[in-house]
């Protein structure tokens, strides 16, 4: 799985994007105008209006959407290495965490 962003993505998507990519420990790809291979799993971070709106995981033909809203900006510098952890009620947190191909809940 590889993290990118659209075409023309904001500095702010481009921020979040490549701190999304270091929390979850994966790539992160400038996409410019290539295309995803279509074996591969791209998590691409979507914009509205300048800002981080969501993310859309694409993989064999298939696009599955995460819609959000950003309440402040993502902090400077790098995250510190941890493993993502999806909490929340199961029946909320499962599809999260399919979402991110995560099998990681805690105990």
């Amino acid at each position: 799985m590889k993290v990118t962003t659209s075409r023309d993505p904001s500095a702010k998507t481009r921020r979040f994007g490549k701190a999304l990519a270091s929390f979850l420990s994966l790539p992160y790809a400038n996409r410019g105008k290539q295309s995803p291979v279509e074996d591969e799993t791209w998590l691409v971070v979507v914009e509205d209006h300048g800002n981080p709106s969501g993310l859309v995981k694409r993989c064999g033909g298939k696009e599955e959407l995460l819609s959000f809203t950003l309440s402040l900006e993502p902090a400077s510098g790098r995250p510190k290495k941890l493993v993502p952890v999806v909490t929340g009620a199961r029946k909320d947190a499962l599809p999260i965490a399919r979402f991110f191909e995560a099998d990681r809940f805690p105990r």
